[in-house]
């Protein structure tokens, strides 16, 4: 049995939380993400997950935002150090390029949007904006809205619900940004972006596989959580999620624990990681 205390401690050593070195540098949160996999910028509600902002100093908004978590939503994809669209819990999100693969495995269309078009599984909004990006290549928010459609509430609100679905489903991401004001994305088109020898190996990887090494660097992340914690945050079905801890746990990659101070049954690595 686990203690609450014990499940904190490695949690917060794992998320850079309380009592320990906070990322102060660009090249610190790059490698946050490459450990960690994949990190909120702004965190979710309800599960304490690597988070960058919570990870890193904050000097105030006053401060180069290029020096500060806040423009590193913008430089670190700018330099192709990770990748950022807004995917779990359609929250800003870094992924690590040895997890993008699994992400991409499980979210990802494996084939050209003109043929998801014409099986009706893009909407034209979506449309619209693949067009655009393939016509023009990447273009800041301000440029890829004007070609959208007339500015108005409406045709704003059908713009950043496409876009956000295209990035939902591994079609859009951001490839850089303009940092003045208050900062803008690039917006660019995954296929074009990504480099080639990471797509290759994404389009190797089984939904299946995907899944189960989602759930297991969720594990190594936040030491315990349900097959419901993983089936919120992944936006997977309960059974799905249900299926992948019965097999993680047959393989045996994860086992059932009991946690002191909380109620019913967790699961956890099977050898758990004590350090990042």
């Amino acid at each position: 049995m686990l203690s609450l205390r014990e499940v904190e401690r490695l949690r917060a050593q794992r998320c850079v939380l309380r009592g320990q070195r906070k990322i102060r540098t660009e090249e610190q949160a790059a490698t946050f993400i490459n450990d960690v996999g994949f990190a909120t910028l702004l965190g979710v509600p309800n599960m304490q997950l690597p988070d960058l902002s919570a990870a890193s100093v904050n000097p105030g908004w006053h401060v180069d935002s290029s020096k500060w978590w806040w423009g590193w939503k913008q430089t670190l994809p700018g330099k192709k150090a990770c990748y950022y669209a807004k995917i779990l819990r359609r929250r800003g999100t870094f992924i690590s390029w040895q997890m993008f693969p699994f992400f991409f495995a499980v979210y990802g269309s494996r084939r050209p949007y003109q043929e998801e078009w014409d099986a009706g599984l893009l909407s034209r909004d979506e449309k619209t904006i693949l067009d655009l990006l393939s016509k023009n290549g990447p273009m800041l928010t301000d440029a890829l809205r004007a070609a959208f459609a007339p500015r108005g509430k409406k045709s704003t609100a059908a713009f950043h619900r496409a876009l956000a679905g295209l990035q939902s489903c591994f079609r859009v991401t951001v490839s850089g940004g303009d940092l003045s004001g208050w900062s803008m994305h690039r917006w660019s088109l995954v296929e074009h972006w990504v480099p080639r020898r990471v797509i290759r190996k994404a389009l190797k990887v089984s939904v299946t596989e995907g899944m189960e090494a989602l759930a297991l660097k969720l594990l190594e992340n936040v030491i315990i959580a349900t097959p419901a914690d993983i089936a919120w945050l992944f936006s997977w079905d309960r059974a799905t999620a249900q299926d992948t801890a019965r097999r993680l746990i047959s393989k045996g990659l994860a086992r059932e624990v009991e946690v002191k101070g909380l109620e019913g049954r967790y699961l956890a690595l099977a050898r758990p990681k004590t350090s990042g």
